[in-house]
């Protein structure tokens, strides 16, 4: 398949496929409700997987809610292991594509008809969508593989991150990705919720990163939640990991992993005063990524951080005019535009570049809300 940018394009008397979602809960009640409310009579099923519900009021609400979708209730006691619950969920599917949700998540009616468009025109793809994930004091933005073909052999991977990409591309299946039906997440709406899923997620990495088949991006993500955590000497331990089976095994990454890898690292040394060696550290993967915007940015920041304004403003003034996109990693978009356009109008100061400084100033005083943008297209990732 190629890169073409996909279209709106309104097909008459199309029969789409049918879309069974697969919802994981326990103890959530309130937002359960509000989710079926949401789907009945929008999807051809649901499957959920309740992982130890107290009571039986969720039974009345499921009941009630569901009057005209069919259905099915599957119980799995809890056992630290997402894609258990997952692959219990997906093994129980009967219809042509599955679509994910968590219970806090919210998702138009509208753009499920749209979501059943794009995989009518664009079948055998699994889709990408934009995930809005807002959080106390910030709004979190990436694309997250959610629909994907109802294919025997599939499998989720990994007790927590659990992915099914890797399943799907062993099954020789291209992605496509799909920005106009955003799904908002609102799971964690006090830092101690935040911090108490932080600790879940590290004690489950803990375990599997003890194993010897441990994997390059376990690794990964158990440095980063390490990172999250200041459990610093983990993160060391972890990146070490995770960078020797990406140099010595000539892993296949993909390109914003490789990146994150190296900024976990660069993060780690600037955490201790290190912006030196996490210069070196950015240098050598930006020879590998040249036009990267990440990469830029990041090296605009750690120039910054030395004082190397003249080199600060390059990398700054390059990053920052290139378009806002969105990939798989969660991040504050809006927040860190705002903190490097910051840096910029101090650089461009130092340059005497006054009219980019006056520029920036000016969307910073306005409080300027970023569009955040993404291409609708098909082709590898």
């Amino acid at each position: 398949m190629n890169e073409n940018i996909i279209k709106s394009i309104k097909i008459d008397n199309l029969e789409f496929p049918t879309i069974s979602v697969n919802i994981i809960f326990k103890n959530e009640n309130e937002n359960l409700k509000r989710l079926l409310n949401l789907l009945d009579g929008a999807v051809n099923e649901i499957i959920l997987v309740d992982t130890g519900t107290k009571g039986k009021k969720h039974l009345k609400i499921i009941s009630d809610s569901l009057k005209n979708t069919e259905y099915k209730i599957i119980y799995s006691e809890w056992d630290n292991d997402f894609s258990k619950a997952r692959n219990l969920a997906l093994k129980n599917s009967t219809k042509d594509y599955i679509l994910f949700l968590d219970t806090d998540d919210y998702i138009d009616r509208q753009d499920i008809s749209k979501i059943k468009e794009h995989i009518s025109i664009y079948n055998n793809t699994y889709v990408y969508l934009h995930l809005i994930d807002k959080r106390i004091n910030s709004i979190l933005h990436s694309t997250q593989l959610r629909c994907f073909p109802n294919i025997n052999g599939l499998e989720w991977r990994g007790k927590v991150h659990e992915q099914i990409v890797f399943s799907l591309k062993e099954k020789g299946l291209y992605p496509s990705f799909f920005m106009d039906a955003p799904i908002t997440h609102k799971g964690y709406n006090s830092g101690e919720a935040l911090i108490n899923k932080l600790k879940r997620n590290y004690n489950i990495l803990m375990e599997e990163v003890k194993k010897e088949n441990c994997d390059f991006y376990t690794y990964l993500n158990f440095a980063r939640t390490s990172m999250s955590l200041n459990k610093i000497a983990n993160t060391e331990f972890a990146l070490k990991k995770a960078n020797e089976l990406y140099t010595n095994n000539n892993l296949d990454a993909s390109e914003e992993y490789i990146i994150l890898m190296y900024s976990i690292g660069a993060n780690l040394l600037g955490s201790k005063n290190k912006h030196e060696k996490s210069l070196e550290l950015i240098k050598e993967v930006e020879k590998k990524f040249p036009n990267n915007r990440d990469i830029q940015l990041l090296l605009g920041e750690i120039y910054y951080k030395l004082k190397m304004y003249d080199f600060a403003y390059s990398y700054l003034k390059l990053g920052l005019n290139k378009k806002i996109t969105i990939n798989t990693i969660p991040i504050d978009l809006e927040g860190i535009i705002k903190t490097l356009k910051f840096y910029l109008v101090i650089c461009s100061l130092y340059m005497s570049d006054f009219k980019t400084a006056e520029l920036n100033l000016q969307e910073l005083l306005k409080d300027k809300k970023y569009k955040i943008q993404g291409d609708n297209k098909i082709g590898r990732n």
